[in-house]
Formats: C-alpha cells, structure tokens, sequence
C-alpha cells in the first residue's frame, strides 16, 4: 500500500474512533436533544492560529453575523473530553492553521468565557459581548503559548492555510 495512503487512513481511522469515543461519552452525561453541551472543565480548548486580534474579531463578526447563529459573539474551537490537545488536533480536520493554542475550559469558564460543544470536535467559545482589544488580551492571557500543527502541512496540499 502507498506510504501516503497508508498515513491518511491511519489518521482518518484515529479521527473516526475519537469522534465515536467522544460522542459515546457526551450523550451518556447530557441529554441527546441539547443542541450544545457545555464542555468538561478539565477538557483542552483548542484555537487555531496565533490568535492575533484581526482574526478574532473577523472570527467572531461572521459568527455574529451568520444567519443560525445571530446575535451570538462567539469564536470557534475544538474539544474533545479525556483526551490531549495533540490527539484534539489530529481529530479536528478544521484547524487549517500552521500554529494552534490550548486553553483549559474551567480556566475560561473562571474568566467568564463558557465552552459549548455543538457538533463535537466543534465547540463554540462563547464571548460576554461584541468583543475589543480588552477581550482579546485576556483571551490570548488564558490560552497558551503557540504550539506547531503537525498536520500543516498535509493539509496544505489539499488547498488549505
């Protein structure tokens, strides 16, 4: 088998068994007719990017201004539960980015920001309002420093930054 086939289908089959793992121990906590379900506490929370200000605010304005979710200030994410912020990335086909930060989702919830999980590994950071510089500061202060994406540049080849 190709070597490159061979990577894509362990990492597919990784992604599937951490999806079905964490949906299986989502709906065994929460009801199944929830639409989002606040995130473990001690869960990673997982934000492409740098998290520079002109992406978050971008970020938040399309999610504000997208027609299911209007009037919601909130950033995407990822977190999955009981498991690390390596094995989230490999499971979240969505982080594009070259660089990706954690944050812990109790640390957020301290600093007033709640985590829903709304089609897992997606999560929404929920924001306390239209959001400033203020609240970017304090977001990049609770989330870590930069970690490199492993998966960068796979991705990159299928058209994604």
């Amino acid at each position: 088998m190709n070597a490159g086939l061979l990577q894509w289908s362990s990492l597919f089959g990784l992604r599937l068994w951490l999806l079905d793992r964490a949906y299986a121990r989502l709906t065994e906590c929460h009801d199944q007719h929830e639409e989002r379900i606040p995130v473990e506490e001690a869960a990673f929370v997982v934000r492409g990017g740098a998290m520079e200000s002109s992406t978050l605010i971008a970020s938040s304005h399309t999610h504000f201004h997208t027609p299911a979710t209007s009037g919601e200030w909130a950033l995407s994410v990822s977190s999955l539960p009981d498991i690390s912020h390596e094995e989230i990335v490999a499971a979240a086909q969505q982080i594009r980015h070259r660089v990706y930060r954690v944050a812990i989702a109790g640390d957020l919830s301290e600093g007033g920001y709640a985590v829903l999980a709304d089609n897992p590994p997606h999560a929404l950071l929920m924001l306390k309002g239209e959001p400033d510089e203020e609240t970017f500061v304090e977001l990049r202060e609770l989330f870590s420093e930069e970690y490199e994406n492993p998966y960068y540049e796979e991705r990159r080849g299928r058209g994604s930054h």
